[in-house]
Formats: structure tokens, C-alpha cells, sequence
């Protein structure tokens, strides 16, 4: 409570809020890896401990964070009855209600923005929120940062009003034509937008919100997922019933074939034929069919920019670690991956622009890529004559953090 000291005299309570947000957030990783039916919710914990408090000075700062963290139960009904023991605890001391404290968990969602790529790999949903019962306060936009190739959440943070976020898209768009033939902003129902970030926030419970490296992004954990469970509980209690997210689904009769047929689909293609002569491979051709039909949700065909650096720093050093065709597969792998941006490009329609960025994003990778993993190799004295040294390489490699591979395969 030392910590936060004057927070009750904080007036806005989207402050008390990403306090509690904090505290919850750095307790939640460890509860949604635990039983959850015995373990307390991280808001139950804390307020249990801000019952300790016996210090009339820190008072009035502990039932504002107790208000907060009430507004966070995670599903759980015993937050609110315990909070109010508390309240009552801390009310004997002395304590006086905060102005913020009567607000929090009580912002009203009242618009909502989705902004995505065309190949299904990012988006971001906006939701805006505003106090009814204070309309000198200034709404405020929730913003949840989506990946579906790695079907978790990477970003989150708090922003001004929504006309204000979209402006700031639209100015950047306007900028940048190469990004906006390939973005789409569209405004969405709150309950289209809570069903989003529903589906999000299922990915990063099993994920454990590990992608997200921002303290800030990883602070608002606990907001994220008490908000979403208020938006789904109002959408339920209403009768609603969204139709399942589809930003990131991109159908396509290429999701009939099995691995094998996907890959003689693509060494019979043109757009491999003229790959050959840069170093396209049938191994090559076999490890972008096994990525597309295994790694890929929402249509095999999906592959922009993330998918490609997916393919590159996570699948390619796993499969080489183990393939005795691992030298054909270094050096083919990234003309290979530009004849299947060809192949389903077309199958899907998209424009040449999004053709265009993917092809320029493997571009920049040129026919190194076996090279940069090579000298990172020699770096680490391995003798390529040992079979045993090579592959305890890359298991080490395969060890290191997605940035790092990146990093040495150059795809910052």
C-alpha cells in the first residue's frame, strides 16, 4: 500500500484500475498454470492481504485498491463478498471512500474497431469505454493486439477516445499506400468485438501471456481478461450470440489436400519451376507443405508476412536439427517460400500488392539464410563432419528466444 500512497485521492479510476490490473497481472501466471478450483483468484489474494492493514494513514489508500480489485473477480462471486469484509475492516479504521473507487469496474463499452491484415495474421480490436455517471471524464480505448499464427496475444494498452485512435490509423495509412492496400479498418459491434477478444484471451491463457515482453502490455493482463469476461457475461445475459471470429480465416480448396498432395501441388507449379534456378527443392517444398497443413489455422493457404518469418524461425531450424536433407533445406527453403506466396496468393485472390510485401519480406532474406545459420554454427566451433555436434546445435538454437533466431537468420 506504501507503494501507492495518495492513490485514493487519484480522480480517475482508469488509474485505480491499471493498479490493480499490476498486481493481479504479476499473480496470474502462476494461477492459470495451478488447479484453478483451489486456488483464490489473483484479486482474492491481494484484498485478503490489504485486510492486514492496520495503519490509519494507509486507509483510505487501501479500500481505494480494495474497490479496484473487487472490479476484477475473474468469474469468481466470493471477490465481491470478501471485498466488502474488507471494506468494512478498513472503514473501521477510519477509512473514507474514494471519488475514483465508486467508478471503477464500472466503465460502459460503447463502440468497437477491428484493424487486420489481409492474410489473417494480425489484428488488433478496439473497444471503447466510457463512464456514464462522470461524462466530464474522457472515454478511454481498450486495445488487444492479436496474432494467429502464434494464437496469442502480443500486445494490449490503454489509448485515448476511439475517433482518436482511428484518426492516428487513417493519418498513418495515408501516409504509408504499401500498408494500407493491405490493412482493412473496420468499425464492429461490441459484441462482435467482445467475441474476438474472447477467442484472444482462450489463446493466451494456454499460452500463459508469454509473447508479450512490454511490462505495460503485461500489466494489463488482469484488465484485459476481467473485461473480456464482462463483455462476453453482458452478451450472454442479453441473449446474444456472435458469430465465431473470421478476421484470420482464409478458406480455400487447398485445405482438402494432405501434406504430400500439397506438396507435389506445389512442385508441379509454375511458380516453382521458376524458383529452381535460385535453389527451390522438393525438400524444401515437402517442409513448406508440413508448416501449411500443421502450423497453420484458418485455411492452409494463409501465409503473409508472419506466417513467413513463423515458417523461417521456428519450423525450418526444428527440421533441420533432424532431416538428413538439412543442407537442401537451408539453402531452398526461402525461393521455395516465395513460390508458395505465389501459389496461394492466387488461390486466395489477393491483391499483387500483398503478393508484393511478401515476396519483399523474403526478398530481404535472400538465399542467406542457410549462410547466416552456418556462420552462427562456425561461431560455436561446431564440426559440420559431426553429425552428433550439428544437431546438439540446434537444439540449443531451437532453445533460444524467437527474437534471438531472428536476430542471427536476419529477420529483424
Amino acid at each position: 500500500v506504501e507503494s501507492y500512497a495518495g492513490i485514493a485521492r487519484e480522480p480517475d479510476p482508469m488509474q485505480l484500475e491499471m493498479v490493480a490490473s499490476g498486481m493481479c497481472s504479476s499473480a496470474l501466471e502462476d494461477w492459470l498454470a495451478s488447479d484453478r478450483d483451489d486456488t483464490p483468484v489473483p484479486s482474492m489474494a491481494f484484498i485478503d492481504l490489504l485486510g492486514n492493514v492496520r495503519s490509519k494513514p494507509l486507509a483510505d489508500d487501501a479500500l481505494a485498491i480494495v474497490d479496484a480489485l473487487s472490479a476484477m473477480p475473474f468469474g469468481d462471486p466470493r471477490v465481491g463478498e470478501l471485498a466488502e469484509r474488507v471494506r468494512h475492516k478498513l472503514r473501521f479504521l477510519g477509512a473514507r471512500p474514494s471519488a475514483a473507487g465508486r467508478l471503477v469496474g464500472r466503465a460502459t463499452p460503447r463502440r468497437a474497431a477491428l484493424h487486420s491484415d489481409v492474410w489473417g495474421d494480425q489484428a488488433t480490436v478496439f473497444i471503447e469505454y466510457a463512464y456514464d455517471d462522470e461524462p466530464e471524464l474522457s472515454p478511454h480505448t481498450l486495445s488487444v493486439l492479436m496474432d494467429s499464427n502464434l494464437a496469442a496475444i502480443k500486445d494490449c494498452y490503454l489509448g485515448h477516445p476511439l475517433d482518436e485512435m482511428l484518426d492516428m490509423i487513417r493519418e498513418r495509412l495515408a501516409e504509408h499506400p504499401e500498408d494500407a492496400a493491405v490493412m482493412r479498418l473496420d468499425e464492429v459491434s461490441v459484441d462482435e468485438a467482445a467475441i474476438i477478444l474472447a477467442e484472444a484471451v482462450s489463446w493466451s491463457e494456454d499460452g500463459l501471456w508469454e509473447f508479450p515482453e512490454d511490462e505495460d502490455a503485461l500489466a494489463l493482463a488482469a484488465l484485459v481478461t476481467t473485461r473480456c469476461d464482462a463483455l462476453v457475461d453482458d452478451a450472454e445475459a442479453r441473449g446474444v450470440r456472435p458469430d465465431p471470429p473470421s478476421w484470420h480465416l482464409r478458406p480455400s480448396a487447398l485445405d482438402e489436400l494432405d501434406v504430400e498432395q500439397l506438396a507435389e501441388l506445389l512442385i508441379a507449379s509454375e511458380h516453382f519451376a521458376a524458383e529452381r534456378e535460385h535453389g527451390a527443392n522438393e525438400a524444401s517444398a515437402r517442409v513448406v507443405a508440413s508448416f501449411a497443413h500443421e502450423w497453420i489455422d484458418g485455411g492452409v493457404a494463409r501465409f503473409g508476412p508472419q506466417a513467413a518469418e513463423m515458417l523461417l524461425v521456428h519450423l525450418v531450424p526444428a527440421q533441420i536439427e533432424s532431416d538428413a536433407h538439412a543442407d537442401e533445406i537451408a539453402e531452398g527453403i526461402v525461393p521455395t517460400a516465395r513460390a508458395w506466396a505465389r501459389l496461394v496468393h492466387a488461390e486466395l485472390d489477393l491483391s499483387d500488392d500483398a503478393l508484393d510485401v511478401v515476396l519483399d519480406s523474403l526478398a530481404s532474406r535472400g538465399n542467406g539464410f542457410g549462410a547466416r545459420l552456418g556462420e552462427e554454427m562456425e561461431r560455436a566451433g561446431v564440426d559440420f563432419s559431426d553429425p552428433e555436434q550439428v544437431e546438439a546445435f540446434m537444439r540449443e538454437f531451437n532453445e533460444r528466444s524467437f527474437e534471438e533466431r531472428g536476430r542471427i537468420l536476419g529477420l529483424e
